[in-house]
């Protein structure tokens, strides 16, 4: 049983350590879509886009990541999908092409940011987590959730280039589809396994955050006016869209973010729990070991004494000495002989 629980604390404790790394990770996928964001625009030619600070801030957070991986890496194996998402910033760096290129590298660098996260969730556990809502919650915001926001982001700047251009290529126009079944697909998943969560722990659900399906919602049907399909034209204000899309994707890192710390409370309380339990157990067996040997020493103590003075008795009534007093109080073998050399003795 000790065995079992202190396997069970090692679990969670890996699940924590999955949870604050996936807390890192988020911030480095936004400062990812808005630097390819931003580098699309510098390729366009719009000048003043602050394609360095977009960097910068990429940076540090991949920063924050190889500290991290310092401290978690061998125990989650995120190691190798770290250095992909170096290798994918290299590529990033030197990009200097047309704005489909730039596009294409940039978005090789939030996909491998999105890897590198389902490794950590692989890697620490929480994919196999053992409880039915924070099962759900890591479902929610650790599967679904990178989904939904890199189509969102890809969305956003498919549109946005087509909106500018005044045209939209078929497989530009493909791709704007396809994302956008990903997004009603990973999103349904969502919010099934939110509305479990809520079911199954009001009092977590509470300090959920729950507005980012409505405003992916919200933004799809944007995309589909916009974008009908079969058009080559599309009409709408690029400025509008991009607002839409950098709002929708606000609420889902917001909601991912506050999600997140609501998981790693409930694996802190599990925790506990286990921690608790795990000490009650101890402190019955030390109880228990110690009434045994207690009992054991009353009974020794007991037996021994009974047949020294048994055999006192006997030594000193076969030398001829019958002034002895024999006590045989109890109800033992032992006192019943006693009582037996004591009849004897009279």
């Amino acid at each position: 049983f000790v065995h079992a629980k202190s396997q069970d604390l090692d679990f969670v404790a890996r699940e924590r350590s999955g949870a604050r790394y996936a807390q890192a990770i988020f911030p480095a996928l936004d400062a990812a879509g808005v630097w390819r964001n931003m580098a699309r625009n510098a390729a366009f030619g719009e000048t003043g886009v602050p394609v360095e600070d977009a960097r910068n801030r990429f940076e540090a957070a991949f920063t924050q990541l190889e500290k991290l991986d310092t401290e978690l890496g061998a125990g989650l194996g995120t190691t190798e999908r770290l250095n992909q998402v170096r290798v994918a910033l290299q590529s990033a760096r030197s990009v200097q092409m047309t704005p489909d290129a730039v596009f294409q590298v940039m978005t090789g660098l939030s996909r491998a940011v999105v890897q590198l996260l389902d490794q950590v969730t692989d890697g620490s556990g929480l994919a196999l987590d053992p409880e039915l809502h924070s099962y759900y919650l890591i479902s929610a915001a650790l599967i679904h959730a990178p989904e939904i926001i890199a189509s969102t982001a890809e969305l956003r700047g498919l549109g946005g280039a087509a909106l500018k251009s005044g045209k939209l290529a078929p497989e530009s126009a493909a791709r704007i589809q396809e994302r956008l079944a990903v997004v009603d697909h990973e999103l349904t998943l969502a919010k099934n396994a939110i509305d479990k969560v809520s079911k199954a722990t009001p009092e977590y659900a509470k300090s959920m955050m729950l507005s980012a399906p409505a405003a992916t919602d919200s933004f799809g049907a944007l995309v589909r006016t916009t974008f009908p399909a079969g058009t080559t034209e599309p009409k709408g204000d690029r400025a509008t869209y991009v607002a839409a899309a950098n709002q929708t994707l606000q609420f889902q890192f917001a909601q991912v973010t506050k999600n997140l710390g609501v998981l790693d409370a409930m694996l802190a309380d599990r925790q506990s729990n286990l921690h608790r339990s795990l000490m009650a157990t101890l402190t019955v067996t030390l109880l228990g070991v110690l009434l045994a040997l207690y009992l054991f020493m009353g009974f020794y103590r007991s037996t021994t004494g009974g047949f020294k003075a048994l055999r006192r008795h006997l030594i000193n009534i076969s030398m001829g000495d019958l002034r002895a007093d024999i006590k045989g109080g109890g109800k033992d073998e032992v006192a019943g002989l006693l009582k037996e050399l004591r009849n004897m003795q009279m």
